[in-house]
């Protein structure tokens, strides 16, 4: 018996060229037919030989429908060049791997879809084959966008309304829709119209916050939830939804994403895997809206009496005269009378103290909707609004020096401080009308004339040059 021969050894890409012969034989849903990502095999003469199933999927055709279909049809006219230069880097070697690359390839349903394509080639010349992976683009690039929106200083609802763009960009025929809460008064809902209408309608119902909670996605068909949202679905041709809640780690702010689908979009699986990474997305920007909202509230808060500081004050009267409408604004502009003794008597630590508490007693008499801040020292300001905020504001500034009297309780001492309050009204018939700084000018002048009358009094100024000194009895009392 002759010696036995050893096996040939098999040239580099050979052995794909066998696996590739055996295609039709249905070897490559063998091989290929688990893989979530896209698996194509492109012939010499640039037309598919082969699709695993999850084209079906990523494409939204049957794969055996690729076969034949030129890559150049499959692709979008503006990347064809692209991908045909990525593909001449691939290596000069028989086999070898080229780099991902995104691009458009065409999806039945949704016009276009980004995919991460990578090709490898294997073969001899003439008989060149390419094998073609893709995969839906992962977080990253999304990740980046959303931390340069925030980082460029958008606000948060200019982020909130980038990440159903980024959704569509991933799934265009499914509709994406996210409402945020942060702290404020309502939610920002924003996304595919269809998602908005039907988020709005979903979110306005109680049932929802125990249905939705945080944690995975959660899905269920538009009949079983309530006849808002059903009337929602059917106009827009909705009959599954997906969701997810997500909370800032400080639970301040949160976000509720839901996709919406209907017969002709990507399978429920695929749908509520985008969700959950667009969940992912979403936490970046409620944690960022929580710790912008703190931020923002410290910028504009006065550290040691918690009412608002000087930036805000002056925000809000700008504010209030251009919204006035013709109506009148009153300002109030109080100083605590003898308060400097307090200061150098007992210190500073005594005189912040007394500070607050008479923050809190001016505060007291005030509506909780005016405006109210310190603009420096122991000087503070309101801001009044309405047809009868003239007559409202004298009322104030009497009821406030009046809160006044009783002696503050600071560290076992007592100690009295006096009120002096000027206060300036515009018509609303100015022309030109005052601006903020010209109005916080009228109302301090009016201040020092109560305080050079000696404190304790109301003097008010209706226009530039009036001015009308209330005066309020003092009583006699020791300052400390």
């Amino acid at each position: 018996m002759g010696p036995v021969a050893a096996p040939a050894r098999l040239a580099p890409g050979e052995v794909a060229i066998h696996v590739i012969a055996g295609l039709a034989s249905g070897a490559g849903d063998a091989i290929f037919g688990g893989l979530n990502d896209l698996i194509l095999v492109v012939g010499p003469d640039g037309a598919v030989e082969y699709a695993n199933p999850a084209a079906g999927l990523l494409l939204g055709v049957e794969p055996a429908t690729l076969v034949g279909r030129s890559m150049t049809d499959l692709l979008h006219p503006d990347d064809v060049t692209r991908a045909f230069e990525a593909e001449a880097r691939v290596g000069t070697p028989a086999a070898s791997i080229g780099v991902a690359a995104p691009l458009r390839i065409r999806h039945a349903q949704a016009g276009w879809r980004w995919l991460e394509l990578s090709s490898g080639r294997f073969g001899r010349a003439g008989s060149r084959r390419t094998i073609v992976t893709g995969r839906v683009n992962d977080d990253q690039r999304s990740h980046e966008r959303i931390v340069r929106l925030m980082t460029d200083g958008a606000s948060v609802e200019e982020v909130a309304d980038a990440l159903p763009r980024l959704a569509d960009w991933r799934l265009p025929a499914v509709p994406f829709g996210i409402a945020l809460d942060g702290r404020g008064p309502s939610r920002h809902v924003t996304g595919h119209p269809a998602a908005v209408d039907l988020l709005r309608a979903v979110t306005a119902d109680a049932r929802w916050s125990d249905r939705v909670g945080e944690g995975p996605p959660v899905s269920g068909a538009l009949a079983d939830l309530g006849p808002a949202a059903r009337q929602a679905g059917r106009r827009h041709g909705l009959t599954a939804w997906v969701a997810t809640r997500v909370w800032s780690a400080d639970g301040s702010a949160d976000a509720v994403v839901l996709a919406a689908t209907h017969p002709d979009a990507s399978p429920l699986g695929i749908v509520t895997e985008r969700v959950r990474r667009v969940a992912g997305m979403a936490r970046l920007v409620v944690d960022w809206a929580g710790q912008r909202a703190t931020l923002e509230h410290a910028a504009r808060t006065d550290p040691l009496t918690g009412v608002s500081n000087r930036l805000a004050v002056i925000d809000a009267v700008a504010d209030a005269l251009v919204h006035a409408d013709g109506e009148p604004v009153a300002l109030l502009y109080f100083d605590l009378d003898r308060f400097k003794l307090v200061n150098d008597r007992l210190g500073h630590r005594a005189g912040d103290t007394a500070l607050v508490q008479a923050v809190d007693r001016i505060r007291s008499v005030l509506d909780p909707a005016d405006v109210f801040g310190r603009v420096g020292g122991d000087e503070l300001v309101a801001v009044l609004r309405g047809p009868s905020c003239r007559a409202g504001a004298e009322e104030v500034a009497h009821r406030a020096i009046e809160a006044m009297r009783p002696p503050f309780r600071v560290g076992g001492v007592t100690a009295g401080c006096g009120l002096s309050v000027g206060i300036a009204v515009t018509d609303g018939r100015e022309h030109p009308a005052p601006d903020a700084d010209e109005l916080l000018a009228r109302a301090d002048g009016a201040l020092s004339v109560a305080k050079g009358a000696g404190g304790d009094r109301v003097v008010m100024t209706c226009g530039p040059g009036t001015l009308d000194s209330r005066d309020v009895r003092p009583e006699v009392r020791r300052p400390l």
